[in-house]
């Protein structure tokens, strides 16, 4: 994927406009599509934004609706 962007977790928190805490939960529940480098994980942001359109399905064509749900379910207490 070259000049893909890569997101650490706090930019992909930022992106997502969820808590850090809530990317690292969703990384450990494996509900989130991720890589791992070395012993850090990092974020396609186009997969990301293709993670949230696609209502949770991940890369590999599996669905995780918790992870998006928990994510819609923040960013719409955000909202006014």
């Amino acid at each position: 994927m070259d000049g893909e962007k890569i997101l650490q977790v706090r930019e992909a928190a930022e992106y997502l406009r969820v808590s850090e805490s809530l990317v690292r939960r969703l990384c450990s529940e494996k509900q989130i599509p991720l890589h791992k480098v070395g012993t850090r994980v990092v974020f396609f942001a186009t997969e990301l934004e293709q993670w949230v359109k696609s209502d949770g399905e991940m890369p590999d064509g599996t669905s995780k609706k918790i992870g998006i749900r928990r994510v819609r379910k923040v960013n719409d207490r955000k909202r006014p």
